[in-house]
């Protein structure tokens, strides 16, 4: 029996090392993949604070361009009626040919169009008369009054008279929606 027990203890110490080792490796295997777990978690922590940082870097510029829109609005909206009110839109329009000593033919208010809530466009199309100089006068007072207007299409043809041309125009008058 005392031959046995060397070789019996032997056994139990290379089983009790064996299994150490395996503790031990186990132990590592954890520890190497939670570093590389933090690790990775480090640098995805420091992309983002990079990211960060740079949004706000920009934060001031951004601010600056947020006020330089809402003032270029602000002077858009005042630019833009409120409502549209045709009688008065149409003896503008007439009072504009006056002074350019052009003759009104026709003018013809279409329905109104609204666009996305925030404004609404009301097409006149205007036949005037006159000479070509004082039909140009008349579209650059148009293009150039207080109340936001556009002219979309423009056809000018000669008349009998060569001094007399007819001016066929499509203005759109602007209006804003904002308060609604």
């Amino acid at each position: 029996m005392t031959s046995r027990m060397p070789r019996f203890e032997r056994l139990v110490a290379v089983a009790f090392a064996a299994t150490g080792l395996a503790v031990a490796l186990l132990f590592i295997g954890t520890a190497s993949s939670e570093r590389e777990h933090e690790q990775s978690r480090t640098g995805s922590l420091e992309r983002e604070l990079a990211e960060k940082q740079d949004l706000l870097a920009n934060h001031a510029a951004y601010l600056a361009q947020l006020g330089e829109l809402k003032i270029m609005l602000a002077q858009l909206e005042t630019r833009l009626p409120s409502r549209f009110d045709v009688p008065a839109i149409e003896a503008a329009l007439r009072a504009h040919a006056l002074r350019a000593h052009v003759d009104v033919a026709s003018m013809v208010t279409e329905e109104e169009r609204s666009f996305a809530g925030f404004y609404a466009q009301l097409p006149i199309k205007i036949v005037v008369r006159g000479g070509t100089a004082q039909v140009l006068e008349y579209i650059d007072a148009l293009l150039r009054d207080a109340p936001l207007r556009m002219m979309r299409d423009f056809l000018v043809e000669s008349e009998d008279d060569p001094v007399t041309v007819r001016a066929t125009l499509l203005v759109v008058q602007f209006e804003s929606r904002s308060d609604q």
